[in-house]
């Protein structure tokens, strides 16, 4: 009787391949030097925000993305550690897709965005959600008079054709509490307007934010609509703004006889 020759086990074999092929990458992915990436993606942050742009360590992480552990803007610290992590189904699309999520010095942002493969292709659709997000961390990037102050929660939605601010579209719906802006007004008696909320609701097209309902309370108190006028440098923006606001009896007192009536809501327009 002829001896039958033995067969290797081709499954096996098959699997050892798969396994070290995998073993491989997730190696070279974990091994990576990421921090040799972090000179571009500076430069990147710097060229878009025209501000110096400062990041920590980069490292991998286990949900296939990247970790910065450290975020500055002019040596301010913006956040403590950012994550940010690959939507690989985006690509059914025909966009890159992002996920991220920043722990602030106090507060989160977090969102998603879809780049298009493409310039001009598809918008470029950000969505941005804040929760009780620290607006002195991102102080540099207004002109040192007029810096926001206040925390912040909401969403934004963006679309934007190109990447350009101008010609985007989306919608704002955010909470701003113990705030103040400040006017830089000489004729007033008073720097800025303070409140202890603000609620705001809008929708942008073609780079201009309309206001569709604008309301404060605190020491200041009142109602405003209007628009602004969006722009790629935050220190050009151009505001179309009126309203009613309810001015505090230390403040209506110095007012003289410009002061309203007690009781009677003073109008505005910025």
């Amino acid at each position: 009787m002829a001896r039958l020759q033995a067969r290797p086990d081709l499954p096996l074999w098959v699997g050892f391949g798969v396994y070290t092929l995998a073993c491989f990458l997730l190696f070279t992915w974990i091994r990576f030097p990421y921090d040799a990436l972090r000179p571009r993606m500076e430069n990147a942050l710097a060229r878009n925000l025209g501000l110096e742009v400062s990041l920590g360590h980069v490292r991998p992480s286990l949900t296939g993305g990247l970790v910065v552990e450290g975020v500055r803007m002019h040596e301010n610290p913006v956040a403590k550690k950012v994550s940010i992590s690959p939507r690989p189904w985006e690509a059914f699309r025909g966009v890159v897709g992002l996920g991220f999520r920043a722990e602030l010095a106090s507060g989160s942002l977090e969102g998603r965005a879809r780049i298009p493969y493409r310039k001009g292709s598809r918008p470029l659709d950000v969505v941005l959600d804040m929760r009780e997000m620290d607006l002195a961390a991102f102080g540099e990037v207004f002109p040192p008079a007029t810096r926001p102050k206040g925390s912040v929660s909401g969403e934004i939605r963006l679309a934007a054709v190109g990447g350009a601010i101008d010609r985007s579209a989306g919608s704002v719906n955010l909470s701003w509490k113990k705030g103040s802006i400040p006017l830089n007004m000489p004729s007033l008696p008073f720097d800025a307007l303070v409140f202890e909320t603000l609620d705001l609701e809008g929708g942008i097209q073609g780079g201009q934010l309309t206001l569709d309902r604008g309301e404060f309370t605190g020491e200041f108190s009142g109602t405003f609509t209007g628009s602004v006028r969006l722009g790629k440098d935050a220190r050009r923006t151009r505001l179309n703004i009126t309203g009613e606001i309810n001015i505090p009896d230390s403040v209506r007192a110095s007012l003289g006889p410009a002061a309203p009536p007690p009781g009677q809501a003073a109008k505005f327009s910025l």
